[in-house]
């Protein structure tokens, strides 16, 4: 059964690991280890190291969120830490990506904000778009004006209906304060300004502001929808837990009935796999493993680093498992790392602590 016969499906409905595998292009999948020293390895090359990227995408978006409202933001700025993210990825080194698991725990909406710009930017190149710095641009810049709604979108309990209107009038808002951006040229600034309104549009004309439907919706737009969503799932809010990796990937097939563009869910699920980097998976082994790297063509067999042994205690050796190799071994189900019953109280705090982004980390 492919993707599009899934999709037709109506809406409730699970979907099954093995109609996923049959759907994935055959196109290479993107290895994104997370560990420091193939970081290392990967800055000897490139000459700039994608934790130091991340970093600095953070730092910036807590900045502009700081200060958009009151004051001019210099574009110069911004337009930096794009090009930093586009030559990373433009070069080869993905290991930026595996970051985008990560949560700023003062306020969502600085990871949130870089994460999305990564994922679609990564996306645009999987499509061989061009103008991908304007998709970085908008994808990063797309959610400003919930800095207007931060007590509601911080709010632990579900939003009523009127608060949850409130919260839809911020693509309008995001339009106004890019206007406080200073040194932006004006048709640049139009053009983010006609994606970002969009963003939140869906397939079927119910999304918001404007309920375009279809191919009403700027691509970019598109793209950026189906990034916002998954990047939303896996992270955590004040009243939901986080849903993972591969949880969130069912759901967006699901919610392609109605909401997104096919053609971009393909696109963006070949690029991260089923299993991405930084997800965990326990194997038939018994054995507990961080995904480090997916395998071209084979959505369902990554490569793992063995993290907990079958008795449950810490791995005394790491070993990696390319399951593209070894054809007995196969994951059996995706993990919570957060939620895994460990006696090792200091692995299981580790496990805890890796999904949030704290300074130097």
């Amino acid at each position: 059964m492919r993707l599009s016969d899934i999709i037709k499906k109506k809406e409730g409905k699970s979907v099954q690991e093995k109609n996923l595998e049959s759907e994935i292009e055959q196109s290479p999948q993107i290895s994104q280890p997370e560990e420091k020293l193939q970081e290392q390895k990967q800055e000897q090359k490139s000459g700039i190291s994608p934790g130091k990227v991340y970093g600095d995408a953070i730092n910036l978006m807590r900045d502009l969120l700081k200060n958009i409202e009151k004051n001019k933001v210099d574009f110069s700025n911004i337009a930096i830490i794009v090009k930093d993210i586009n030559d990373l990825i433009a070069g080869g080194n993905k290991d930026v990506v595996a970051f985008c698991e990560r949560a700023t725990p003062d306020f969502y909406l600085c990871a949130h904000s870089v994460n999305v710009c990564i994922l679609s930017t990564l996306v645009g190149y999987e499509l061989k778009k061009s103008d991908i710095d304007k998709l970085s641009l908008c994808a990063l810049l797309n959610d400003l004006g919930m800095i207007k709604f931060t007590d509601l979108v911080q709010k632990s309990g579900k939003l009523t209906s009127h608060e949850f209107l409130e919260i839809k009038k911020h693509p309008v808002y995001t339009v106004q304060l890019l206007e406080n951006i200073s040194g932006i040229e004006s048709s640049l600034k139009s053009f983010i300004q006609k994606i970002v309104v969009q963003v939140h549009e869906r397939r079927d004309g119910k999304g918001y502001p404007s309920g375009l439907m279809g191919e009403n919706i700027d691509e970019f737009a598109r793209i950026i929808s189906i990034v916002d969503v998954y990047e939303a799932l896996i992270h955590p809010r004040d009243w939901r837990d986080r849903h993972i990796p591969h949880e969130a990937i069912k759901m967006l097939i699901e919610f392609a009935v109605t909401d997104f563009d096919v053609s971009i869910i393909k696109a963006f699920i070949g690029t991260i796999s089923l299993y991405p980097a930084g997800s965990y998976v326990r194997l038939n082994s018994g054995e507990i493993g961080k995904v480090i790297g997916s395998n071209p063509g084979l959505p369902t067999r990554p490569k793992v680093r063995i993290i907990i042994d079958p008795e449950g205690n810490r791995a005394k050796e790491q070993k990696i498992v390319d399951l593209s190799v070894d054809s007995m071994i196969c994951v059996i189900e995706a993990i919570d790392e957060t939620k895994i019953k460990i006696s090792d109280k200091k692995l299981a705090l580790e496990l805890k602590a890796q999904r949030w982004w704290v300074k130097g980390t």
